[in-house]
This record gives structure tokens, sequence and C-alpha cells, in this order.
């Protein structure tokens, strides 16, 4: 192979990478949950529009019935102190 096709096939192969590297960062391929208030979170419960919440240490992860995934930050309150402030977990 010539130098000079060497030379500009990796140039092109590292542009390649460089789009690559750029587009996954800039949009990245998974959603990320959309942060909303605590009070929202027990809005929508009340309401009936949750379908699924998981615990994962101060945030709750959030599953609307629409499949909407959304978060909320609880700091130290527990389910129970949750349930008394008037959140409705869903059934199952």
């Amino acid at each position: 192979m010539k130098p000079f096709l060497r030379r500009s096939s990796l140039i092109y192969i590292a542009i390649m990478i460089a789009a690559l590297v750029f587009f996954s960062f800039f949009f990245p391929m998974t959603k990320k949950p959309t942060e909303i208030p605590l009070s929202e979170v027990i809005a929508k419960s009340r309401s009936g529009e949750i379908e699924k919440i998981v615990v994962d240490g101060d945030v709750l992860l959030i599953t609307t019935i629409d499949g909407t995934e959304l978060k909320t930050i609880t700091g130290n309150l527990t389910i129970v102190d949750l349930q008394e402030l008037g959140l409705v977990l869903p059934e199952g």
C-alpha cells in the first residue's frame, strides 16, 4: 500500500471515531428520567397515574401508566413517611 493511501485511510478512520464519540456524547441513546418535585409525584400517585415505583437510596424512580420515566429525590424520608405525606403506592 502506498504511504499516501495508508495515511489518508488512517485520517478517515480517526475522523469516523471522532464523529462517533461526538454523537454518543451529545446524543446519548438512553433517556434519563425527568426529575420532578416530590409534591408532583404524590399528586400523580393520588390520581392513579403511576404504574411502578422503585426505591434507589434517596431517589424514587417512577414509571407512569403511559411509560414516562421520572425521578424524585426523597432525602431522608422513608416509604412510611412518604405514605403519611399522601403517596399512594401502586398495586403489585
